[in-house]
């Protein structure tokens, strides 16, 4: 009889969340700055990425959107500058 025991599954959610944090972490690494302000130009919410990052609740949309603007890879800055350039041109 063995003594072994199986190593504990993750459940989808956890592997989701367990991706979506390192991309977070590597965005911010690569970037060099903190989850608020990739929350911040990602999505206009400081908190969000804190939420993801504590494995709190958030919503699926939100969640792809953030996904969608790390894989962009653009940095702070240039994620500004477009909003900045946008909003000039909806005027």
């Amino acid at each position: 009889m063995s003594t072994e025991t199986a190593e504990p599954t993750l459940a989808p959610v956890d592997r989701l969340y367990a991706e979506v944090k390192a991309q977070i972490e590597e965005y911010c690494k690569r970037h060099g700055c903190a989850p608020s302000i990739l929350g911040r130009v990602a999505l206009n919410d400081t908190l969000f990425v804190q939420r993801v990052l504590n494995g709190g609740s958030v919503t699926t949309k939100k969640l792809r959107k953030l996904e969608e603007f790390i894989r962009a890879d653009k940095s702070p800055a240039e994620a500004r500058a477009s909003d900045a350039g946008a909003t000039a041109e909806a005027l």
